[in-house]
């Protein structure tokens, strides 16, 4: 049959408290570590997604408000657009009415000076008519 000597005894005991030993000294300590770390990787990736989120809640935000500013800059280009056109409108208008007085003052002076020469001339006709008169008279002409 089998012996059981003593020795095996001592020696399954001592394993045994190796097993103890071992367990609370090295396997209970990396355990714990093990457990703290997966959660430190659970926590991370749960602050990864959330700052995912965040992230593209703010690149949403960042889309919103760049179309918003690009609008407001098409409408005061517009605006600025129109006012220049307005503007100029308004300096050519305001140049032809001033071209116009011109025009205008310059017609009425030369009507004024066409008046002017048509009643000297009314005088130097008839002084030229006299004085072909008196030419022809003294050539022995008569009219």
């Amino acid at each position: 049959m089998v012996d059981f000597n003593f020795t095996i005894v001592v020696q399954l005991l001592l394993f045994l408290l190796f097993l103890g030993v071992t367990h609370r000294i090295v396997l209970i300590p990396v355990l714990r570590t093990m457990d703290k770390r997966e959660e430190t990787v659970e926590q991370n990736e749960e602050q990864a997604q959330e700052n995912n989120r965040e992230a593209a809640k703010l690149e949403q935000k960042f889309h919103e408000d760049m179309a918003s500013a690009r609008r407001q800059a098409t409408i005061r280009l517009e605006k600025a657009r129109r006012e220049a056109m307005d503007e100029r409108a308004d300096q050519v208008m305001r140049r032809r009415r001033e071209g116009d007085s011109v025009v205008e003052k310059v017609r009425a002076e030369a009507h004024e000076q066409v008046e002017q020469e048509r009643s000297h001339y009314d005088e130097l006709s008839a002084d030229l008519t006299e004085a072909l008169e008196e030419w022809l008279r003294s050539k022995g002409l008569t009219v």
